[in-house]
């Protein structure tokens, strides 16, 4: 490689301290040349007055670029949300990209699962006791100040009572017609900032008993009653196996980095700069595992278990609850499913226990069966990090706008400012060929010198200068 002079490498300090955060040129200044770089690269005054046209161009540099010299380091702003939104980027690299990455649970509408129904049916009929020789209430969860219709094709009368109705306290007897609902006989509700509602009924008169299990109950939003839907509570479990950020620039320019996980992920983040992906909560199907059948304190009846020993976090007792969200089971200590009570929990060996009253009697092959589409998102003993690469790398701020957006979570964003981009843009206008060649390789990366040494010789100043009558010109 050629022997720079010591002009060239002042003026290569200049142009690396842009991006690196500024040098320290500590050579005494050997020409009157040197010493307006040196200038120019402390930022400091120089008052003499030019006697060639090297110095009048270099002091034109130094008058431009006076009071554009950004702080040292650049200018660096950090946003955070999703999406973000800034007027102020480079057209540069971004420092930092990091994006969390976080499932949800379809909760529709209330503060917690397994309130009022995923479906249209809000009524779960299995709460009513049957038979019920006198009367008996149960209270139904929904959403506060909300408009309901309450409908069944239970017999509309029983005895000159009604056996199905609304509200009441449980000291009543199911006995006025007012609240009724009974077949082709609907009631209209709306609910109060609490959203609870009571519902009386019983099973026998003075001429028998009804089976209330033969018989359908529905309450829906709105006023109007619709055909019969049978009653769900099941709340869907959304993980990312794939996440994308898309950076715009409200004009039609947009970038997409895209990048696949290697788990179903419910809780993590994303380093898109760095390539890496860190999570501690994975979602697996438990129709993917394989389950065991086991005792509970019932001799005829069971609860189910499978193996997650390897992975799972375990919690410090048998009557503490894990850190579990399911999709169609509450989570319950591993001493509850032992006691009957439905749920899902794990033990202090990282067994995954699950009691289910409606299926406490099924083989192990049979329970495997219904398991499947039942999501469960668990956390792990230890958090996980693997390499990932997203695509369109490196991702980059655009001139001026941003608008970046996430798939999966709120973002963490380094980008540098557009004070750096106007001072480049403006000392390159007012740099000759060759060292504006040379500032614009700096842009990426701090090693110029290499490139500026590459290219062919141009005559960028004319070759008119006067001799110096005080000093002798340019010491190479």
């Amino acid at each position: 490689m050629a022997e720079q002079s010591r002009e060239t490498q002042l003026l290569s300090d200049i142009i690396d301290s842009i991006p690196d955060g500024g040098v320290t040129y500590d050579k005494p200044p050997q020409s009157r040349n040197e010493e307006i770089l040196l200038s120019i690269l402390n930022d400091t005054e120089y008052t003499k007055t030019p006697q060639s046209r090297e110095e009048e161009l270099l002091l034109e540099l130094k008058e431009k670029m006076s009071g554009l010299v950004p702080p040292v380091p650049p200018v660096i702003k950090r946003v955070t949300g999703n999406p973000v939104e800034f007027t102020d980027g480079a057209d540069a690299p971004l420092l930092k990209c990091v994006t969390e990455i976080h499932g949800s649970q379809d909760l529709h509408g209330y503060d917690k699962p397994w309130v009022g129904g995923s479906g249209k049916n809000k009524f779960d009929s299995t709460l009513m006791v049957n038979p019920a020789s006198s009367a008996k209430w149960v209270q139904v969860t929904l959403k506060a100040n909300t408009a309901y219709t309450v409908s069944s094709n239970i017999p509309n009368s029983y005895t000159s009572a009604y056996i199905f109705a609304i509200a009441g306290t449980d000291t009543s007897s199911v006995t006025s017609g007012t609240n009724g609902v009974g077949s082709g006989r609907p009631q209209y509700i709306t609910t109060g900032e609490d959203g609870i509602i009571s519902f009386g009924y019983r099973t026998n008169g003075a001429s028998g008993s009804l089976n209330l299990d033969d018989y359908t109950y529905q309450i829906e939003e709105g006023s109007t009653a619709t055909s019969y839907s049978p009653y769900s509570n099941i709340c869907h479990i959304t993980a990312y196996t794939e996440g994308e950020i898309e950076v715009s620039d409200g004009d039609g320019n947009t970038t997409t980095h895209t990048t696949t996980y290697p788990n179903a992920i419910y809780r993590g983040s994303e380093d898109v700069v760095n390539g890496t992906e860190t999570h501690d909560m994975v979602v697996v199907d438990l129709g993917d595992l394989t389950w065991i059948r086991t005792a509970t304190s019932d001799g005829s009846k069971y609860r189910f278990y499978v193996d997650l020993s390897a992975t799972i976090k375990k919690p410090s007792s048998n009557t503490n609850i894990a850190n579990l969200i399911c999709s169609n089971y509450g989570a319950v200590s591993a001493n509850d499913t032992y006691g009957l009570i439905d749920g899902i929990g794990v033990n202090t060996n990282g067994m995954l226990l699950i009691y289910d009253s409606t299926k406490d009697t099924m083989s192990a092959s049979d329970f495997e069966s219904a398991m499947s589409g039942v999501k469960l998102a668990y956390e792990l003993a230890t958090p996980t990090t693997t390499p990932v690469t997203p695509t369109n790398l490196p991702i980059k701020s655009l001139f001026g706008y941003n608008h970046i957006e996430s798939s999966t979570g709120d973002m963490t964003i380094d980008y540098i400012t557009d004070e750096y981009q106007n001072f480049v843009d403006t000392v390159e206008s007012a740099l000759p060929n060759t060292t504006r060649n040379l500032l614009s390789a700096s842009k990426s990366g701090p090693k110029a010198m290499d490139i500026f040494l590459s290219l062919e010789p141009q005559e960028d100043i004319p070759d008119t200068k006067e001799e110096p009558t005080e000093e002798k010109g340019d010491t190479k």
